[in-house]
């Protein structure tokens, strides 16, 4: 009984293939993936990743990131605004502004699919891209998913003293204020 136990605990981790690095691979061997057939995986990845505890050796978020990554670099119906004062002074380690774009796609997908709405974040013509409607408020929700992640313990994310600031105005309801003042 203990030589089958062996086996199989040598075994079954060869056998077990996380779900989003099955999905990524499948993804990459399409020549020219369309964004559409895609945008339901992207939402579940971003979900996973913010739902979970940040473990960057679990096999399900490498997964998962790879998705997001892939399709940062893709054309989308949709821009990431990451030109704010509060993505600048997030830290690469535990990979921070990665997690913060994430935070802004997760919104954005979940805009569209539960309130019918898409935001954009495309320059208007006429318009000064920061001020738009659609870019202010992807970097203010998705701030706020950041925020709540980053602050959870198991995440073992340390915040800059300049992120700090964002976390306090976060905590006190001046998060939008304090996102305007750049």
């Amino acid at each position: 009984m203990k030589k089958i136990s062996l086996i199989l605990l040598i075994l079954v981790p060869f056998f077990c293939y996380p779900q989003f690095e099955k999905a990524n691979n499948e993804m990459i061997k399409d020549t020219n993936p369309d964004f559409e057939n895609y945008e339901n995986l992207l939402l579940q990845a971003t979900d996973y990743i913010l739902s979970n505890t940040l473990d960057v050796k679990d096999p399900d978020f490498i997964g998962a990131s790879k998705i997001v990554a892939f399709w940062m670099d893709r054309d989308t119906w949709f821009g990431i605004p990451i030109g704010t004062k509060f993505h600048q002074t997030l830290s690469k380690d535990k990979n921070q502004k990665f997690l913060n774009i994430i935070s802004m796609i997760n919104y954005i997908l979940h805009q569209k699919e539960s309130n019918q709405r898409s935001l954009k974040n495309k320059p208007v013509k006429g318009q000064i891209y920061k001020d738009q409607d659609d870019v202010r408020e992807v970097q203010l929700e998705g701030a706020k998913i950041f925020l709540t992640y980053a602050i959870k313990p198991e995440n073992k994310i340390t915040l800059s003293t300049e992120t700090q600031i964002y976390l306090e105005a976060y905590k006190n309801g001046s998060l939008k204020e304090e996102l305007l003042k750049n």
